[in-house]
């Protein structure tokens, strides 16, 4: 298991954008809101009592460039630090330099005591990607206070009556 250093602070000044458990635990974020620029905080998690037998998790993306390496790179990727355990879970993180503002995408590498490493997303962030189901994180841009969201005159039509009037075929939603 990945050895917890003493004295390693978790997220510090991060723009808080949760939702539940797993958004409070695996995510990726800008650290601070300037709209320019900015570094962004990796972080994932295993509860605790479990051993997954991981030796290392690595990020790699097409941000990799504006840090002075190759777009993908894995083995030069930075390498998330676990955190000191807290009594539910144990967290680790990492975060870059400055990034220009944009939007970027990243995945995981994992690599195992026992077995074979894997490539894989942010399940919180996952979004499709351009050709894979790469994660994404955007960094500048405006706050998720400036982007307040207001209701539609009239109130939200059903997702079902909807999908009825653009697809007249379609009888439910359900099947």
């Amino acid at each position: 298991m990945l050895h917890v250093p003493s004295g390693v602070n978790g997220p510090s000044g991060a723009r808080e954008i949760t939702h539940g458990l797993y958004g409070q635990a695996l995510r990726a974020w800008q650290i601070g809101e300037d709209p320019d620029n900015g570094a962004v905080e990796f972080r994932v998690f295993f509860p605790a009592g479990t051993d997954p037998d991981v030796t290392a998790i690595r990020v790699g993306g097409n941000f990799q460039h504006r840090l002075g390496g190759d777009d993908w790179d894995f083995a030069g990727g930075p390498q998330l630090v676990a955190e000191p355990p807290t009594p539910d879970r144990t967290y680790l993180s990492v975060a870059t330099g400055d990034l220009p503002a944009g939007f970027y995408e990243y995945e995981y590498l994992v690599e195992f005591n026992q077995a074979p490493s894997r490539i894989v997303t942010d399940p919180c962030t996952r979004y499709g990607g351009l050709a894979k189901q790469n994660s994404g994180v955007v960094v500048g841009g405006s706050t998720p206070q400036e982007n307040q969201v207001r209701p539609l005159p009239g109130g939200r039509r059903p997702y079902g009556r909807t999908v009825r009037a653009l697809i007249p075929n379609v009888r439910s939603c359900s099947g």
